[in-house]
């Protein structure tokens, strides 16, 4: 038996043979003194845990490779963090995941999770034409957005309502920006007819004159 190498194994102890040349096989013969290289294992590799945090995501793939680990990427947004650069990094232990720091001993081969940021969330803008400012703050909030100031604006060619806002509908932009609107506060003048009992409110009393007809 000759040795050809040793190698860390994350199953076999150490001192253990990993595999062989030639292989294994029910019945299989070879001639006496033929010699059998063995592949020994050194047990698991330790190795130092390394910062992904703040890397792209290129240069996360390329340290992985050099240092043994294997990658798992999720994406998430972020309001602080430019997309494509890492944020977090984690190891699972049971159901849950740990974050792991830069320096804790690990074995080489351990699966890395690690969060990518998506930048800002982007977040298309609600038509707000016609909505009451109650209405039109409730539906900023909902679209993830922020309302500036609400201003009056009187125009007789436009209904009731929100008859301008800052940001054009249906537009996308970040997560969290301010729009402002504007509320026409113009009142029509309305037409009427009215009939006004001129004789009630005098007291006036017709007078009538009694005409007889004439003799021949």
């Amino acid at each position: 038996i000759k040795l050809k190498e040793e190698a860390f194994d994350p199953e076999i102890e150490e001192g253990k043979i990993i595999s062989q040349t030639p292989t294994y096989q029910a019945n299989y013969t070879v001639n006496e003194g033929t010699t059998i290289e063995v592949v020994v294992s050194k047990g698991q590799e330790i190795v130092d845990m390394v910062k992904f945090v703040g890397m792209k995501k290129d240069e996360a793939f390329k340290l992985a490779a050099e240092k043994g680990f294997v990658l798992k990427m999720t994406e998430d947004y972020d309001d602080e963090v430019e997309a494509g650069v890492i944020i977090e990094q984690s190891v699972k232990e049971g159901e849950n995941l740990r974050p792991i720091k830069e320096g804790e001993k690990i074995l080489a081969g351990t699966e890395i999770e690690l969060k990518v940021s998506l930048g800002i969330e982007q977040v298309e803008v609600p038509d707000l034409s016609g909505l009451s400012e109650a209405d039109a703050r409730a539906k900023i909030t909902e679209a993830k957005l922020k309302c500036k100031a609400v201003y009056t604006k009187t125009d007789s060619t436009k209904g009731t309502g929100v008859i301008e806002q800052s940001i054009s509908a249906h537009s996308m932009v970040n997560k969290n920006e301010e729009i402002t609107i504007w509320i026409n506060d113009y009142q029509a003048i309305k037409q009427g007819t009215a009939t006004i009992n001129v004789a009630k409110l005098t007291n006036y009393t017709k007078q009538y004159t009694k005409v007889e007809d004439g003799e021949d």
